[in-house]
This record gives structure tokens, sequence and C-alpha cells, in this order.
């Protein structure tokens, strides 16, 4: 399994932070793919592309809205570094659900859990959470796990 070096946003039963996924024998040129369950074990950090070797169970009578399959991460087999400079995008709003939460230019972030720095855009990106019903950032990572908002797609 491969795991992307930024988070990605989702829907689930609410709207979610997801590692961004290939399984299996996935050529490179794959799409990365939403991925909503954990990974027991697993120690993600933003800004590295990582090959795992997972364990997968299935789970007999699985919640209704969880997994029917469980996760264990069995060995790390690459974390690689990307670029300081690799741009980037997330959805921002979906369907006219939000996933940036604060109520603070300066305090904005994925669902309480990524730091949102939006610096000379901050204005745009308030008018437009408040106004478009899907809205795309681009972004770079920052410093301190925040992601840095470079324009919008």
């Amino acid at each position: 399994m491969q795991i992307n070096h930024y988070l990605g946003t989702g829907m689930a039963v609410s709207p979610t932070l997801t590692y961004l996924v290939k399984e299996g024998t996935m050529s490179e040129d794959a799409k990365w793919m939403h991925f909503y369950s954990g990974i027991k074990g697993f120690d993600y950090e933003p800004g590295y592309i990582y090959k795992l070797l997972v364990d997968v169970k299935q789970i007999p009578d699985p919640p209704a809205d969880g997994s029917s399959k469980k996760y264990t991460l069995k060995k790390i087999l690459e974390k690689e570094k990307i670029a300081a400079d690799t741009e980037f995008t997330v959805f921002l709003k979906l369907n006219g659900d939000s996933f940036i939460t604060g109520d603070d230019p300066e305090n904005y972030q994925l669902l309480k859990q990524v730091n949102v720095a939006c610096g000379a855009l901050c204005d745009e990106l308030t008018t437009k959470l408040r106004e478009e019903n899907l809205l795309i950032g681009v972004f770079k990572h920052g410093e301190n796990n925040s992601i840095e908002l470079l324009g919008f797609n």
C-alpha cells in the first residue's frame, strides 16, 4: 500500500480527513483513492510518501457505518520525503459542506486537524467559503503540520 504525502478530504458519515492510497500492485500512474480506515500501528507524518506492508483482516459483522476490514502495519518499506515546493490540491468545500473549521482566517484548519496558512488569500478564501458550493485549494506543505494556500483550482 502507498500513502500519499498529504491528507485528502472526503465525505463519510460526515466530512472527514482521509489517507490517499494506492493499494496492491497498482502502477505508479494509478489514481490516488480515498482510504477511510485507519492503519493500526502506523504513525503518519505529512510530507512523505510511504510504501507499507499491511495485514488486512475481514471483520465479521462490521458496524453499518464502519469498514469490513481491519488494517495493521507490518512494515514501512519506504518513507520518501517530497520536495518542499511540491503543490497539491485539496477539496475545501464539496456540495456545500465545508472542510474548513475555525471562525477566523488566522485559525483556519482542515477539520480541526491541519492548520491552513492562507496569507494574502485569506479574504478571498473567506468569501469563497461563504459563496461557493465547490472549492478546491492549491497548497504546499508549511511548517508545524500546516499547509500553505497558494491559490484555487
